[in-house]
């Protein structure tokens, strides 16, 4: 079993609300979309798009 552990961090709520949109249309939570995001990361050790 993999240990799991929470990360908080503050985003406006229009942001948010849009966000959840955006997850819930690919058929995915918002915390599901961010794991996959975080993850993505880790594996390849930089951000996964251009900033």
């Amino acid at each position: 079993m993999v240990n799991s552990t929470q990360m908080n961090f503050t985003v406006d709520s229009r942001t948010k609300g849009i966000f959840d949109i955006i997850a819930k249309q690919m058929g995915l939570s918002s915390s599901a979309l961010l794991n996959i995001f975080v993850t993505r990361v880790v594996n390849e050790g930089r951000v996964p798009f251009m900033l």
